[in-house]
C-alpha cells in the first residue's frame, strides 16, 4: 500500500524522513498516515539514535488487556512498545537496525494493508499478528548470501517454478511447497516434485534429507528433478534474476512470493546484494521416477526409534538408474 498518493513507498518515506530530520539537527521526526482508522491517526517516526517506528492508535481496552498479558519473546532488532499522547493510546514496533529498512518497509506497507482490510479487530492485534507473521522475513534479512551449493538448489526450483507457470499460470506459486517444509519441493494436482541441484564436477550425486524426501504421497507418482550447474561471469543465470524475472509474471503475487522467498532465507536485502550472487548455467538435467526399486531407504525400513535421516544418492551414469526417463518433461522447456 503506497502511504500517499504518490509512487512513495513506507521504505521511502522513512528514508526521507530520516534525511530531513538529520537536515535539521532534530532529534525525532514523525510522518502522519491519513489511514481512515476509527481509533485515531498512525504514524511513522525516526529519531537520532537511528531508529524507525510505526506507531499505531489502539483502543484502551485492548491496551489494557495487551499490557496484563504475558508477550512471547520478538526478534531482539524489532521490539513493541506502548504509550499515551494528546488522549490516544499506542502501539509501536521499533527496528533498531537500519541495515533492515527496507524489509521493515515491506512490513509497514502490509500492516496498512492489513489494517484497511480489519473491521472489527483492534489495531493493536493487527499488528501483534502480522509481526509474528513477518519474524522469518526480518531474521532472512540479517542472513548472508546463500552458498554455491544453496543457490543452485534454490535455482532448480525457481527454474521449475517458472516452468510450471508456463503450463499452469499462477498456480504454480501456490504449487511451491518446499519454502513451507512440505514433505516436496511441489505438490501438483497429479505428481509431486523434488528438487535436486548440484555444482561438482566429478560426479552426480544428491543428499537427501529426511525419511520422507524421497516417498511419495500415496498413490501420487513422485518425480526427482536432478541438475548439474556451472558457475560463469557472464552467462547463464542468478537467483536474483530469476526471481525479478518472476516476479514480473502477470499475475504473480508478489507478497506470497516475497513470505516464501524469505522462508527460504531470501529477504530483500539479501537480494540486493547481486554481484555477491554467483552466476550458473545449466550442463546436465535429469527427471527419475520414485519407485520402489528407485535406489532409496525406504521409510517401512526404518525403525521408529530413528528421528534423523540423511543419506547420498549416487546418480552417476543416470541412465542405468531404475526410473530414469529418457525423455525429459518437466525441465524441457527450461
Amino acid at each position: 500500500m503506497k502511504l500517499n498518493p504518490g509512487q512513495n513507498t513506507s521504505f521511502e518515506i522513512l528514508q526521507t524522513l530520516d534525511a530531513y530530520r538529520a537536515s535539521q539537527r532534530a532529534v525525532e521526526e514523525t510522518y502522519r498516515v491519513d489511514s481512515g482508522l476509527a481509533t485515531g491517526t498512525p504514524y511513522l517516526v525516526v529519531r537520532n539514535d537511528h531508529t524507525y517506528g510505526v506507531a499505531v492508535p489502539v483502543r484502551p481496552e485492548w491496551l489494557e488487556t495487551y499490557e496484563n498479558t504475558p508477550q512471547q519473546a520478538m526478534l531482539k532488532l524489532v521490539s513493541t512498545s506502548t504509550f499515551h499522547r494528546a488522549g490516544t493510546d499506542y502501539l509501536q514496533v521499533t527496528l533498531a537496525d537500519e541495515k533492515l529498512l527496507r524489509t521493515f518497509g515491506d512490513f509497514v506497507d502490509n500492516l496498512f494493508d492489513a489494517l484497511a482490510a480489519a473491521e472489527n479487530e483492534d489495531p493493536g492485534a493487527v499488528t501483534l499478528r502480522l509481526l509474528a507473521e513477518s519474524q522469518r522475513l526480518f531474521h532472512a534479512a540479517g542472513t548472508m548470501v546463500p552458498s554455491k551449493e544453496a543457490q543452485v538448489g534454490l535455482l532448480l526450483e525457481l527454474e521449475t517454478l517458472r516452468t510450471l507457470y508456463d503450463s499452469i499460470g499462477i498456480d504454480a506459486l501456490h504449487r511451491w511447497t518446499g519454502p513451507d517444509k512440505e514433505r516436496h519441493d511441489f505438490e501438483l494436482e497429479d505428481v509431486s516434485l523434488e528438487c535436486k541441484a548440484t555444482v561438482s564436477r566429478e560426479n552426480l550425486t544428491v543428499t537427501i534429507h529426511g525419511a520422507h524426501q524421497l516417498d511419495p504421497m500415496g498413490d501420487k507418482p513422485l518425480v526427482l528433478l536432478v541438475r548439474k550447474y556451472e558457475s560463469t561471469i557472464d552467462k547463464g543465470t542468478s537467483v536474483p534474476l530469476l526471481i525479478r524475472e518472476i516476479a514480473e509474471l502477470p499475475g504473480i503475487d508478489s507478497d506470497e512470493l516475497a513470505r516464501k522467498l524469505a522462508e527460504s532465507g531470501l529477504s530483500p536485502e539479501v537480494l540486493e546484494k547481486d554481484a555477491e550472487f554467483t552466476r550458473f548455467f545449466h550442463v546436465e538435467s535429469h527427471e527419475f521416477d520414485v519407485t520402489a526399486d528407485f535406489p532409496a531407504v525406504p521409510v517401512s525400513s526404518l525403525s521408529d526409534r530413528i528421528s534423523r535421516v540423511a543419506y547420498t544418492v549416487d546418480l552417476r551414469d543416470p541412465s542405468s538408474v531404475t526410473g530414469y526417463r529418457s525423455d525429459l518433461q518437466i525441465l524441457e522447456n527450461n
